[in-house]
């Protein structure tokens, strides 16, 4: 995994860099966007851009469809008293008529049929495409990201390519469903982790503040493999409302397109600063 060359100036507002305004020594961050703005504690959910969301429902739509004239069509089968064959001895305009009237009987069954099917169908397909719906649109959402977060300057660094990721501040548990996490993106340079999210977090993990490194699925969400660093230092890392800053922090990469790939970048990473920090112990 490619090492980024630290730029000259800050990732978040753009500012020159000089060692007072360092949040962090070799980090392009500024002390100024790293405040450690609070995290609420009862966040269990991250609502999607609304390009995000439409990509999504593009996917699903195929199978309402299906589940809709499937659901209909067996219905028509089953309850109205009506054979094809017999729709064939009369003339094309008295057939339409007679389908009409029928249609119009029978109008209740069919509808209440088509949006069972519809329902079935739909829980059907999303289960079966489940992994691509997960990750449709991941790019663009990265793009609006990086823009937003005003870091189209670093993103565009032949050295570095920021990754899209969730981050929880802890695990999730039975007995408290509630999990603070974030979308963000996520720089990895010389002397840490960067990481930026559009609800205003910024948060530096040094790798000197790392004690151990490891990879966990996360549980009670859609089967992500994330990279779990132990932390010993509150430099850089915002406070959780009530906990003060996390002992612990997770990164779940989001930019690849399936939970295998990126999975498999998430074993990558963890191996990657295991490296780092068993090299700096030697």
């Amino acid at each position: 995994m490619t090492i980024a060359t630290v730029p000259q100036t800050c990732i978040s507002c753009e500012r020159p860099l000089s060692l007072e305004d360092a949040a962090v020594p070799n980090m392009p961050v500024c002390k100024y966007c790293l405040q450690g703005h609070p995290q609420p504690g009862n966040r269990v959910a991250i609502i999607a851009p609304r390009s995000i969301v439409l990509c999504r429902l593009a996917l699903i739509l195929p199978g309402m469809v299906i589940g809709l004239v499937v659901g209909a069509v067996v219905s028509w089968l089953a309850f109205v008293p009506l054979s094809p064959a017999s729709m064939t001895l009369l003339p094309a305009s008295m057939a339409m008529n007679v389908l009409l009237l029928v249609a119009k009987k029978y109008i209740h069954i069919l509808v209440a049929s088509g949006l069972l099917g519809a329902l079935l169908f739909t829980v059907l397909w999303t289960i079966i495409l489940y992994s691509r719906i997960q990750h449709a649109g991941v790019d663009e959402w990265r793009s609006q990201l990086i823009k937003a977060l005003n870091l189209e300057g670093p993103a565009q660094c032949a050295d570095t390519r920021p990754s899209l990721v969730l981050c929880c501040w802890r695990r999730a548990r039975l007995r408290d469903l509630t999990l603070p996490m974030q979308v963000g993106i996520l720089f990895e340079l010389p002397q840490g982790l960067a990481f930026c999210s559009a609800q205003g977090t910024r948060a530096v993990i040094p790798f000197s503040g790392v004690t151990a490194v490891r990879t966990e699925r996360l549980k009670l969400l859609p089967p992500r493999m994330a990279v779990r660093l132990e932390v010993n230092t509150a430099e850089g890392l915002p406070s959780i409302k009530g906990q003060g800053a996390p002992k612990q922090i997770l990164f779940a990469f989001m930019d690849e397109k399936s939970f295998k790939a990126n999975g498999e970048k998430a074993r990558a990473m963890q191996q990657h600063i295991q490296h780092i920090l068993s090299a700096s112990r030697m």
